[in-house]
């Protein structure tokens, strides 16, 4: 899908800092895109009406709604 322009990769990158010093990193936004694709394939799946369709259909809207509130959920 890259190859055809039909997706594109989105990315964030963030540096996590101890002293001034670089000592890891965090890409978020490239679990965003997923979330959202595998919540339109759920609804997808869902749509077909299928006993099994419905079920994984379920799982992946779930799936795809939690990714997304881990990284812009209220956080305690």
């Amino acid at each position: 899908m890259l190859h055809t322009k039909a997706a594109k990769i989105y990315a964030k990158v963030e540096f996590i800092r101890e002293n001034n010093k670089i000592v890891g990193y965090v890409i978020s936004a490239v679990n965003v895109v997923l979330s959202g694709v595998e919540i339109a394939v759920g609804l997808t799946l869902i749509g077909s009406m299928t006993p099994l369709g419905v079920l994984a259909g379920a799982v992946l809207v779930t799936d795809g709604a939690n990714g997304i509130s881990k990284i812009y959920g209220v956080q305690p």
